[in-house]
């Protein structure tokens, strides 16, 4: 099975303006039982956020970071055997 996460992200930073970046996330899982399944989360977001005025320490006033999430994931369906079927996942 195959899931793709996606959308705008914000980064939490001491600057004072918040900027939305985009990211997208790849999630590829098998189902090692019927309920239980094992896969690799993969992405890429870039995540930005700028500080107006500029501050003397540090001496840049936007922040930008690329990144790229890489995890190893397991998920538990609560009901499997149905067309919408709720999960939890951790890794």
């Amino acid at each position: 099975m195959l899931s793709v996460f996606g959308g705008p992200s914000m980064m939490l930073t001491d600057f004072n303006k918040k900027k939305f970046g985009w990211g997208v996330e790849y999630f590829p899982h098998y189902g090692l039982s019927q309920n239980f399944s094992v896969g690799l989360l993969a992405g890429y977001n870039a995540l930005r956020t700028e500080q107006n005025p500029p501050l003397k320490n540090p001496p840049y006033s936007y922040l930008k970071v690329h990144a790229i999430p890489l995890a190893l994931i397991g998920s538990w369906h609560f009901t499997s055997s149905r067309a919408l079927s709720p999960f939890i996942y951790a890794g």
